[in-house]
């Protein structure tokens, strides 16, 4: 029966769930699933955000934690560089 319940888990065809972390979520889900349907400019575009900004926030929670609070934060903490609207936006 142990073996029946967990055949789902261990060949990957379980659902995302809240616990899972950032990064695993954008490299094993987002990268492959999603980004491939967006056009080129913006492709490499998200890439280089999700590399230098994302990733390095983020990267080590896991879904859950990603509250409306620790998203203001970040993005408040872009008040405090010197880019300019546009690549903040």
């Amino acid at each position: 029966m142990a073996a029946e319940y967990l055949r789902p888990f261990n060949q990957g065809l379980t659902g995302i769930g809240s616990a899972v972390n950032f990064q695993h979520f954008v490299e094993s889900t987002y990268l492959i699933t999603v980004l491939p349907l967006i056009v080129s400019n913006t492709q490499s575009r998200s890439t280089g955000v999700i590399k230098n900004y994302l990733l390095p926030a983020f990267g080590k929670m896991s879904l859950r934690e990603l509250t409306p609070l620790a998203v203001q934060e970040f993005f408040a903490c872009f008040r405090a560089t010197k880019l300019q609207h546009e690549p903040v936006d």
